[in-house]
């Protein structure tokens, strides 16, 4: 009697394990790898960078129609307190003519075309994907006060750091401009000196380049460009005077100087530099 007693509680101990097993199992056959990942377990920045990556060659309109040399730029953490897992990319890729999205039977300008996509990534997954500041590539809109999707808008600029390794001569700063170098960026283009200035004044030298050498003293909080005026081919930029960070000794007034001059004399247009106030950037 205990034997067939004992038998029936494992019987119905075998039976209750099998049914949690197979409940598990309805629960879960349908999940991704990613939906069993452990809840506390974040994507790195290199798996968020792929997927990133991954979606734009398979899902963006812009860049699945005729987009070609998808380069990775530069990341930005987004400091979110109710997500650590939350990621910024941008990317830049060509198209072979102008325009935005699924351009089929529709007639662009047959012109190479350069892009700045930027990706959201949260958790693993792409909630946002914008081209060029503009045009919405999940929901193929146009950002409110952009000017269509016919219009050509990025262009590839140069942005001139000092290169403290190309400076040195046997261990000694020679503070020559000619070690003033570029670095590329892609910028909207709509006011594309504007764009230019101010982005070289934010300082954001990259990883590799830093590795290379590059370094710069902007930003400053305080110092901005306040306007600027092109004519005749004389480019006047003003700027906020900033006692010392825009004077001082000669060698890095020179090198900011030269870091200004040489960025704004990249454009045909502009032959001559004049920055105000005439004090800033004086030793």
């Amino acid at each position: 009697m205990r034997q067939k007693t004992l038998l029936s509680l494992l019987g119905i101990a075998l039976i209750l394990l099998l049914g949690i097993g197979l409940f598990y199992y309805l629960g879960n056959e349908n999940n991704t790898p990613e939906d069993n990942r452990e809840k506390d377990q974040l994507y790195t920045r290199e798996e968020s960078r792929e997927i990133a990556r991954e979606w734009i060659k398979t899902q963006s309109p812009t860049y699945t129609y005729d987009g070609s040399d998808l380069q990775f730029k530069e990341f930005r953490a987004l400091d979110l307190a109710e997500c650590e897992d939350y990621y910024e990319f941008d990317f830049s890729f060509k198209s072979s003519q102008a325009g935005f999205g699924d351009r089929s039977g529709k007639m662009f300008a047959q012109v190479i075309t350069p892009h700045l996509i930027t990706i959201w990534v949260e958790n693993g997954e792409v909630t946002k994907a914008l081209t060029d500041n503009e045009f919405n590539e999940m929901t193929a809109e146009v950002k409110q006060g952009g000017q269509g999707v016919d219009r050509l808008q990025p262009r590839t600029v140069q942005l001139f750091y000092y290169n403290k390794q190309m400076d040195e001569d046997d261990g000694q700063i020679d503070c020559d401009a000619n070690s003033v170098q570029a670095v590329e960026r892609i910028v909207p283009g709509k006011e594309i000196i504007e764009e230019t200035i101010k982005l070289l004044l934010k300082g954001e030298v990259r990883e590799a380049e830093a590795a290379q050498g590059f370094e710069t003293e902007f930003p400053h909080e305080d110092f901005s460009l306040e306007s600027y005026n092109l004519e005749d081919g004389t480019l006047n930029l003003t700027f906020s005077e900033v006692p010392g960070f825009t004077s001082g000794g000669s060698c890095r007034v020179n090198l900011l100087r030269a870091q200004v001059e040489k960025t704004a004399l990249q454009f045909p247009e502009v032959e001559e530099v004049e920055i105000k106030p005439e004090s800033i950037f004086q030793p």
